[in-house]
């Protein structure tokens, strides 16, 4: 095996999540090998289901920097957006319902 990806979706909410690929190289192979894995994963989403575009990429980045200023820009839920008039009062630490510590340096 050189490598995987998996794809899950909900039709219900018209998303799907591509998981992958991981690739058993690390040279310049592994760009055709994940672009035909996740090429191969997403052929097979039902109708209504698309990939993301170059143009889908852009629009989640720009949304992503507004909601999240300073922060890295992939993951599942570990941002939660809060009104910019509410930032900065520990709303968002308390909807998570944990204590959030940063190591800075």
């Amino acid at each position: 095996m050189v490598g995987a990806v998996l794809i899950d979706w909900d039709i219900v909410a018209r998303r799907s999540w591509v998981h992958g690929p991981w690739i058993a190289v690390g040279d310049a192979r592994w760009t055709p090998i994940g672009a035909a894995l996740v090429g191969a994963a997403t052929s097979q989403l039902p109708d209504g289901l698309r990939p993301m575009t170059v143009r889908d990429v852009a629009a989640v980045a720009s949304l992503h920097d507004v909601e999240f200023p300073d922060t890295y820009g992939d993951g599942y839920i570990d941002f939660l957006a809060v009104a910019l008039s509410a930032r900065g009062a520990g709303r968002g630490r308390t909807l998570v319902g944990f204590e959030l510590t940063v190591s800075v340096g």
